[in-house]
């Protein structure tokens, strides 16, 4: 037995470390020591030949990704005391045969996806939240009972997408918010209680029906006393959302784009073109990264709108459709747009810093209260103090307020990009995107490096 193996029969071990055994192959032990009170991250990532059947009693945590892709492992128990489940902690475990969890606060993101022989059907009644693709693609489970669950408050995108086992769910007390994709591809039965669901509208951008229906609709035959069963309400085949590889940690991308009257022309046309050759120079740059892109953008004249989204796209997946100009410019109706998209409870918990580039040739048509107000929620918005906020200012300086766009920019280093060509603006769009992209997965390093020296080929080629 190697030298490094031998943690697993020690009778004091307590801690098994992140990334321990991650990848191996000849890890085949089908029990942990008893005193082992914390598995780290990765600890067992890939270790296709594990073959636990349960895990110490003693044990509080197991960390992200600790047995993610453990085909073999035939779990049918978890220990009561345990407290925190990390994040797609057991997904890709497609012999998992847990029937029931320990009361823990949450089902973290992707913590069980892909675990095809899974045959949960309670879940825990202490849960407030089902994670992003929970329960993605748990093709044995028949039956969900959420009856429990009285502090239930959110059912992330995708969460139980692909179950396509799925016959009945029995929701909890009080509606959850569901989030987009939660139960396509499948059709089950819904089950209902309590005056609470009364007149509730499931939330935009949701394949959920309205929940009237399951009022509307009085077949009781299978349902308790007081609940009503709807069999129509079917989740279809909707588009769901492939946020790419879960082990890689997500970067939302924001493009904020000016197409005000004073874009017309040269300017637009020159944006439109740079934006779709940067993207894929993004591409490539997220390539050797760990970080899966998700890119977004919101266009502003008169008003501020998307352009593409609200829902994010992967970066494989992200089409430039070009912009058309005119209207006045408003800059701070556009910044308050992305704070509603950078709000903790839309992003990951463990994203990276989100990239936000702010492109336009003119000065806010906003008043100044309101761009102050707008500038004050993004500096507040702790994901908006974390984001790399680019400016690139388009036409010579009289044609800009660089003093508001720098209250935008985070980078003083860089400061604002000035692009009084479209060969400037071209190179400014193309390494302001690629760099941040870099920036933003680099996790020890949130600072731009100083933007490069850009030579003009045609002196009189300017905007």
């Amino acid at each position: 037995m190697a030298d490094d193996i031998l943690i697993l029969k020690d009778k004091t071990a307590v801690l098994i470390g992140d990334g321990e055994f991650s990848g191996r192959a000849d890890i085949a032990v089908s029990s942990l020591p008893d005193t082992v009170m914390s598995i780290g991250e990765a600890a067992f990532f890939r270790c296709g030949e594990l073959a636990l059947a349960s895990l110490p009693g003693s044990l509080s945590s197991v960390g992200a990704w600790a047995f993610r892709d453990c085909a073999k492992m035939p779990l049918s128990s978890l220990p009561r005391k345990l407290l925190s489940i990390g994040e797609g902690a057991f997904s890709g475990c497609a012999s998992l045969a847990l029937t029931e969890l320990p009361e823990v606060a949450g089902i973290e993101d992707y913590t069980f996806s892909g675990c095809a022989a899974l045959p949960i059907k309670v879940l825990p009644s202490s849960a407030e939240y089902i994670g992003e693709a929970a329960f993605s693609g748990c093709a044995s489970i028949t039956r969900l009972d959420m009856s429990g669950c009285s502090k239930l408050k959110r059912i992330g995108d995708n969460a139980f997408a692909g179950c396509a086992s799925l016959t009945e769910v029995i929701m909890p007390p009080e509606p959850p918010v569901i989030g987009t994709g939660a139960f396509s591809g499948t059709s089950p039965v819904f089950i209902v209680s309590g005056a609470a669901y009364a007149g509730w509208t499931a939330p935009a951008g949701t394949l959920m029906k309205k929940a009237e229906q399951v009022y509307n609709t009085k077949e009781t035959t299978t349902a308790k006393e007081g609940m009503y069963v709807n069999s129509a309400l079917n989740f279809p085949d909707g588009p769901t959302l492939d946020l790419g590889d879960p082990v890689k940690r997500q970067l939302h991308f924001f493009w904020l784009i000016d197409c005000s009257a004073s874009m017309r022309g040269k300017k637009i046309e020159t944006l439109n073109q740079a934006i779709r050759e940067a993207v894929p120079a993004v591409r490539m740059a997220a390539e050797s990264r760990p970080v899966n892109v998700l890119m977004r953008a919101i266009k502003f004249s008169t008003v501020a709108q998307w352009h593409v989204g609200p829902g994010a796209v992967p970066i494989d997946n992200f089409v430039w459709q070009p912009i058309e100009a005119g209207g006045n410019t408003s800059t701070a109706k556009a910044i308050d747009l992305l704070c509603g998209e950078l709000a903790v409870d839309k992003m990951r918990k463990k994203a990276v810093p989100p990239v936000c580039v702010l492109i336009s040739d003119g000065f806010c048509t906003d008043t100044e209260e309101e761009f102050a107000k707008a500038i004050k929620k993004i500096n507040s918005i702790p994901w908006g103090k974390k984001a790399i906020r680019l400016v690139i200012a388009i036409g010579d300086d009289d044609s800009y307020d660089e003093n508001a766009l720098l209250k935008f920019c985070n980078q003083p280093d860089t400061g604002v990009l000035k692009a009084d060509s479209p060969e400037k603006l071209v190179e400014y769009i193309r390494w302001a995107s690629t760099i941040a992209t870099m920036t933003a997965s680099d996790t020890k390093n949130s600072v731009v490096t100083l933007p490069p020296d850009i030579s003009i080929s045609d002196v009189n080629d300017t905007f």
